[in-house]
């Protein structure tokens, strides 16, 4: 009995041995929780043309290493201005992080931005181009009106043994009237358009391996 005792253990030890370790599995997490505004207007005649983007965020991002919070305002403006000499473009674009401004959050119901921001301005004379630091003062209030437009999604995939992921989505969306301007740039007289938005995204990743 004795003997076959040790026989049994002595094989468990060598299946053990034989057998690989099970496959390391592990999980990582991400979302982001934010809402924002965006707004962009056009104005052009027969020898000029002129527009410009703008968007406010506010957003959260978690995920498995940490999470970090984000408040935003960037724009974009163009002018193009023609004569018998050729046309000439001027493209400003400016980015700041941690600036003050507003949002209704959850009704979307207006946002404001009052600041300065530093900026790239460059100039094509069609000879060549020229860009210099500026600074812009943008200043733009939205106004939510109408119904809210909602939108979902989401998606999953994968290779059975290697990883799997799932990824999900929402979004809330309405739209707004929109005064201010950019630099020198009027959005008033430009037929602005504009919306105030809420988003949601996460996603699952696992890992085996």
């Amino acid at each position: 009995m004795r003997r076959f005792l040790l026989l049994l253990t002595t094989t468990a030890l060598l299946l053990a041995a034989a057998t690989p370790a099970a496959a390391a599995t592990s999980t990582f997490r991400y979302s982001v929780d934010g809402a924002g505004a965006w707004a962009s207007g056009v104005l052009y005649t027969d020898d000029r043309f002129e527009a410009a983007w703008v968007e406010i965020g506010d957003e959260a991002t978690r995920a498995s290493d940490g999470e970090s919070f984000l408040s935003y305002v960037l724009f974009e403006h163009l002018l193009e201005t023609c004569g018998e000499g050729g046309c000439i473009t001027r493209y400003t674009a400016g980015w700041a992080e941690n600036v003050p401004f507003s949002i209704d959050r959850k009704k979307l119901t207006g946002a404001s931005v009052d600041v300065t921001i530093d900026a790239i301005r460059c100039t094509d004379d069609g000879q060549g181009e020229t860009c210099r630091p500026v600074r812009v003062p943008v200043r733009i209030a939205w106004a939510g009106h109408g119904k809210f437009i909602r939108s979902h999604g989401t998606a999953s995939g994968g290779i059975a043994g290697e990883y799997q992921y799932t990824l999900n989505g929402a979004a809330t969306e309405r739209w707004a009237s929109v005064s201010g301007s950019i630099g020198r740039f009027s959005l008033d007289g430009a037929d602005p358009i504009g919306a105030l938005y809420q988003t949601r995204y996460a996603e699952r990743n696992i890992s085996h391996g």
